[in-house]
């Protein structure tokens, strides 16, 4: 997905100076209820402009992987 769910923000990467309780975080919520749901291994996102792992999920920014 593009964006992220909810639960893994990585907020270390929210721009300075931008009132987050005006951002629309409504995928990241719809994401989240997804994620109940699902058995899964990997899930990769991108939006954040950062490379990291938190769990399953994988930021990935400048970095990249063949997927298989």
């Amino acid at each position: 997905s593009h964006t992220c769910p909810m639960k893994y923000l990585p907020r270390e990467m929210f721009i300075g100076g931008v009132n987050q309780s005006t951002v629309d975080n409504s995928t990241e919520e719809w994401l989240d209820t997804i994620e109940d749901r699902l058995a899964y291994k990997k899930w990769y996102c991108g939006h954040y402009h950062t490379d990291k792992t938190v769990d399953r999920l994988r930021f990935m920014f400048e970095d990249f992987l063949e997927l298989r």
